[in-house]
């Protein structure tokens, strides 16, 4: 675990909801990856935080997309 506050902290004080649907991508990690980039890696490469299917639609637990952005792109 991380000791210092980083940007992807600030991402998960920001965003108000413990789950991040795939169209909110951009907004949660501010702009930085978007839902649609987030799709195309998990398909090409895995590794990313496991989705959730509900209906049509695909959320991600919010500290789970953090912690993976962190690794991603620090």
């Amino acid at each position: 675990m991380h000791q210092h506050r980083d940007v992807f902290d600030e991402m998960l004080e920001a965003f108000p909801y413990p789950k991040v649907l795939r169209s909110k991508v951009s907004d949660f990690s501010f702009g930085l990856i978007s839902g649609k980039r987030l799709n195309n890696i998990a398909s090409a490469e895995g590794g990313t935080p496991a989705p959730l299917k509900i209906g049509n639609r695909v959320m991600y637990d919010a500290n789970e997309l953090a912690d993976w952005l962190r690794k991603k792109y620090s």
